[in-house]
């Protein structure tokens, strides 16, 4: 007589590390995963986490990189509006000085 906990037959996978159970590939397709591996422990919610919160990070890192940009270039519109009053006044004050 052949006892199957030591000889398992090659169609079938461990399904509790406890009882050493071998069960025939037919019952493993209706198990849930967790029935299956009942001590896997990857870290899906930590990991998911980490990914969800580099997204955000990555999302306000080019809000931030785009505000920058909007920023310069209101700030070189500025700077280029006063130039252009400075010159104005300069223009004004060389005429106030030749009409004298």
């Amino acid at each position: 007589m052949v006892d199957s906990h030591h000889n398992p037959p090659h169609n079938s996978l461990t399904v509790n590390e406890q009882s050493n159970y071998l069960a025939p590939i037919e019952e493993i397709k209706n198990m849930s995963k967790k029935a299956i591996f009942p001590t896997a422990n990857y870290p899906y919610k930590k990991r998911c986490k980490r990914l969800n919160t580099s997204k955000k990070r990555n999302c306000f890192k080019l809000n931030w990189q785009n505000f920058n940009t909007e920023l310069r270039k209101q700030v070189s519109a500025i700077l280029l509006f006063l130039k252009d009053v400075m010159q104005q006044a300069r223009a004004v004050q060389l005429a106030v000085l030749l009409s004298m």
